[in-house]
């Protein structure tokens, strides 16, 4: 699959928790880029959200030792309930990552690979499964991470984040709208990723001493990115990265949703769920690459 889910339109769309409070924009469908708005809120916010965790999960179909990090994690989120964003990425090149054979889905992905390999983001992996926590750290020690987990929870930001999005079942058309609201001012650049991941896919995984769990679930399987590529879209205001507090930043993606997830190599994926679909969007810092905020919502907007 490709870096990006297809070319990226514009579109104006206005929800009540991301509306939009000076004047509005108004881009066709045809448009070739996103709609941003940015002007200076009138009253200063000065509340910042609790930091959400980004957590992305390197695993394979083929791991044996993967579904007991999905456990893991599944047991962590417990501990900070909405709070963690978690994306499962499957790399391609190693036997772990191959899926076993009678699989129906081919799960791997070129961008995953790319990302792993990234030494800027995570100065590279040490085997499967690995989790990297906010792009500041990435171990394949359950105890490691689950520490790394709880200290990014103790974070305090510089922004908030809201995300909605909307699926037009007769077009197949995904709108997501993004806003950032800055609570303190930033003077370095900072991108907006946003990323696809689908839950409640029914396949076969590896299992320890060689067996084979055929009814497997897999949840939060990445998708694609919206943004360009794992790096994202650069937040600027008047031409600048600095950002005062204040700042009130909004970008809206029109796109249309694959019929199916052509990753890997099974050239006949099954069909992609839109409403087993979540959108995931995360500020990064440009400076080091850690995640400054990430939010969730439903793609369908249910």
């Amino acid at each position: 699959m490709k870096n990006t889910l297809l070319a990226i339109s514009a579109g104006i769309f206005l929800m009540a928790g991301c509306k939009e409070i000076g004047p509005s924009v108004t881009l066709t469908a045809t448009s070739t880029s996103s709609a941003d708005t940015a002007y200076v809120l009138d009253t200063m916010p000065t509340v910042t959200d609790q930091h959400n965790m980004l957590v992305e999960d390197f695993s394979g179909q083929s791991c044996p030792n993967c579904p007991a990090a999905d456990t893991n994690l599944d047991a962590e989120a417990l501990d900070f309930p909405g709070r963690m964003n978690r994306v499962v990425l499957f790399p391609i090149g190693t036997p772990q990552t191959i899926p076993p054979g009678g699989s129906t889905h081919d799960l791997e992905s070129n961008t995953a690979t790319d990302l792993e390999n990234d030494l800027t983001v995570y100065n590279g992996l040490v085997g499967l499964p690995s989790v990297g926590i906010d792009r500041v750290s990435v171990t394949n020690s359950s105890g490691i991470w689950d520490v790394s987990i709880a200290n990014r929870a103790t974070v305090t930001d510089s922004l908030n984040m809201l995300v909605q999005s909307s699926y037009n079942t007769t077009t197949a058309m995904v709108t997501t709208t993004v806003c950032v609201t800055y609570t303190k001012p930033v003077t370095y650049q900072q991108n907006l990723n946003v990323a696809i991941t689908e839950d409640s896919i029914v396949d076969i995984h590896e299992e320890p001493l060689g067996a084979f769990d055929n009814t497997y679930l897999y949840m939060n399987t990445f998708r694609g990115f919206i943004t360009s590529g794992y790096t994202g879209d650069v937040i600027n205001y008047l031409g600048s990265s600095n950002k005062p507090q204040g700042l009130y930043w909004r970008k809206v993606y029109s796109y249309a949703l694959p019929a199916v997830y052509n990753g890997g190599n099974v050239s006949n994926n099954p069909p992609i769920v839109p409403n087993h679909c979540k959108v995931i969007a995360f500020v990064t810092n440009s400076t080091n690459g850690t995640v400054a905020q990430s939010v969730q919502t439903s793609l369908t907007g249910n």
